[in-house]
């Protein structure tokens, strides 16, 4: 009887761990995409009030009216992260559809582990792509622009994934904030 209060206890600790793992990392998507907003509000304000798309619309750039495409219809801003991320949200998003999510079956814990996969799927796209987002000039290019647009793109993809799991299929809270 101890040894299965004692694994009970575990797995309870485990999923307490990994709620908490998925809820710091929409935290972190909702700060992130603020922080976005801000920065995008402020770069209008510095440019007259045009919003930023217009300002800096280059021919190249009117071909493109996707910020996730450059001119060539190819993923702007395309790495290995950004690609294991956008796999991590179709797969995260196939398995909310098909698995049927009830504590403490084993398929909780499968779409428990691919949020755990999504988050890290994240962790590692921000180190990558994003780390330095904030040092952005004012008067940055176009294409730097629009290629933290469509990084940002993904954050809001992701917030979106996990604020739906924690919610609809984990019960849980989904912080806004750190």
């Amino acid at each position: 009887m101890k040894k299965r209060e004692m694994k009970s206890s575990s797995i309870g600790l485990e999923h307490e761990a990994m709620l908490w793992n998925i809820q710091y990392t929409h935290a972190r998507c909702c700060e992130l995409r603020l922080l976005w907003d801000e920065s995008q509000s402020s770069r209008c304000q510095s440019l007259g009030g045009e919003s930023v798309g217009q300002a800096h619309r280059s021919p190249s750039s009117v071909a493109a009216p996707l910020p996730w495409l450059d001119a060539e219809h190819q993923l702007r801003g395309h790495n290995i992260q950004s690609m294991q991320l956008i796999q991590a949200l179709m797969a995260t998003a196939d398995d909310m559809l098909w698995i049927p999510y009830q504590w403490p079956s084993q398929q909780y814990y499968l779409l428990l582990r691919r949020a755990i996969q999504l988050c890290q799927a994240f962790d590692s796209f921000y180190r990558a792509c994003l780390s330095g987002f904030s040092q952005i000039p004012s008067g940055a290019e176009a294409a730097e622009t629009l290629k933290f647009q469509a990084w940002f793109g993904l954050v809001v993809a992701t917030e979106k994934i996990l604020k739906a799991l924690l919610e609809s299929c984990f019960h849980a809270e989904s912080p806004q904030t750190l």
